[in-house]
C-alpha cells in the first residue's frame, strides 16, 4: 500500500505544482496588461506613493530625489538642491523601487502650462531648461504658446513652451 501512497502523493504535487505555475505565469501576464496601459503620468504618481528615489534626465542633465508631485504631463522632484519640475514627454526616469514610503499628494496645477504660470506668479528666480539650453531669471509671462524669461541684466528670453524640459528651483543656502 505504500508504493500506492507515494504515487497518489507525487502525482498530486506534480498537478499542484503545474496549477501554482500556470497561475503564477496569469498573474504576471494580467500584471503586465495593466502595466501596458499606463502612461508616463501614472508610471510617476506610482512612484511617488512608494516614495521610489529616482532621476530626471533631460538634455545631459541629471537631477536625482523623490517625486512629490504629479500632473498630467509634468512631476515635481524634491532633490538635495532644491526642487526640480519636469516636463514628462521630455525626461528620463529611472526608478529605485521602494516598498514603503510615499505621499499622494496632488499638485496644484494639473498641467504644465498651468504649473509655469504659477511659476510666473511667485515671481521667484529659477533655471528653465530648454532645447537643451539654461536660462537663469524670473518668468515674466507664460501665454498661450511661449514663456518669456527676464534673466538679470534684464533681457527678455522667449521660446516655446513645447521646448521647455525643465525648471529648477534651487534651494537658498541656510540663513537667507
Amino acid at each position: 500500500m505504500g508504493d500506492f501512497d507515494d504515487i497518489q502523493r507525487e502525482l498530486r504535487e506534480a498537478v499542484g505544482g503545474e496549477i501554482r505555475a500556470e497561475a503564477e505565469e496569469n498573474e504576471r501576464l494580467t500584471e503586465l496588461g495593466r502595466r501596458r496601459q499606463w502612461d508616463l503620468a501614472e508610471v510617476a504618481r506610482r512612484s511617488m506613493n512608494r516614495g521610489d528615489d529616482v532621476t530626471v534626465e533631460a538634455s545631459g542633465r541629471t537631477h536625482r530625489g523623490t517625486i512629490t508631485a504629479v500632473g498630467s504631463d509634468y512631476l515635481v522632484v524634491e532633490t538635495e538642491s532644491g526642487v526640480v519640475e519636469a516636463r514628462l514627454p521630455k525626461v528620463i526616469i529611472t526608478v529605485w523601487r521602494r516598498r514603503s514610503g510615499g505621499t499622494s499628494l496632488k499638485p496644484a496645477a494639473e498641467t504644465w502650462r498651468a504649473r509655469l504660470a504659477e511659476l510666473e506668479q511667485n515671481g521667484e528666480s529659477a533655471i528653465l531648461l530648454a532645447a537643451g539650453k539654461e536660462i537663469g531669471g524670473v518668468i515674466a509671462v507664460v501665454a498661450a504658446d511661449h514663456v518669456e524669461v527676464t534673466d538679470a541684466d534684464g533681457t527678455a528670453h522667449v521660446f516655446p513652451i513645447e521646448l521647455t524640459e525643465l525648471v529648477l528651483r534651487p534651494r537658498l543656502p541656510s540663513g537667507y
